[in-house]
Order: C-alpha cells, then structure tokens, then sequence
C-alpha cells in the first residue's frame, strides 16, 4: 500500500515490476559508489541530522517492500 497521507483521494497506480526492480538496483549502486563521507552528509542545511545516506536507506526500503507487495499480489492473482 502506498502512503497516501497527503490526500483522502485513493491512489491507482501502473509500475513494470522489471522498473521497480531496475530503479532498485540503480539506487542501490548509487548507494554503494558514494563515500561515506558523502553518505554522512546532512541532507540539507536546515540544521538537521537526517543523512544523504538515511535518505538513501529510506527510498531502497520504501522500494523494497513495494517490490515485496508486487510479489504478493501477483503470486495471489
């Protein structure tokens, strides 16, 4: 299920499981090329503590269990 906090309106949409999987993949190697000391970088200059890296870690698990629930409706179809 996707967050839809924002709005009360239901949300319907198309993702090709082999582009969620290429965009998974993709981030993962962004991932993996940054230095950890870029990774550790505050993601903005607004003062807080969330990193470059949180903020990574963040989307590849939001994508992942995207990923996980495509599975599932597809094995119960």
């Amino acid at each position: 299920m996707i967050d839809t906090h924002w709005t009360d309106e239901e949300i319907s949409i198309e993702v090709s499981p082999n582009d969620l999987t290429s965009a998974l993949c993709d981030l993962q190697d962004v991932r993996k090329a940054l230095s950890e000391r870029i990774k550790n970088r505050p993601k903005d200059s607004e003062g807080t503590e969330i990193t470059i890296g949180d903020c990574l870690d963040d989307v590849i698990y939001f994508l992942q269990k995207l990923e996980t629930e495509m599975e599932r409706e597809t094995a119960s179809a």
